[in-house]
């Protein structure tokens, strides 16, 4: 839920910014105790677009993509989790 209108605005700038990059959801909900993320993003598997434009925001989003590369690497070598 948003509170305050610069809150909705810093949502919704994000989601537009990382909508070409990958899966954008805001806000997304939390299993287990109840809780919400302002803003979740997935990117694109299939290649790695040019984040650098995107500065800051650009360098954590390759990261989680090389983080979630070597997740799925290893998840199909060892079939385990």
């Amino acid at each position: 839920m948003t509170r305050f209108i610069h809150d909705k605005f810093a949502k919704d700038y994000l989601e537009e910014l990382l909508k070409p990059y990958g899966k954008v959801e805001a806000p997304k909900r939390v299993a287990g105790e109840v809780r919400e993320i302002d803003v979740f993003f997935s990117p694109f598997l299939s290649e790695i677009p040019n984040l650098e434009i995107l500065g800051l925001l650009g360098y954590n989003a390759k990261k989680l993509h090389k983080i979630i590369e070597r997740k799925l690497s290893y998840i199909l070598k060892t079939g385990n989790m």
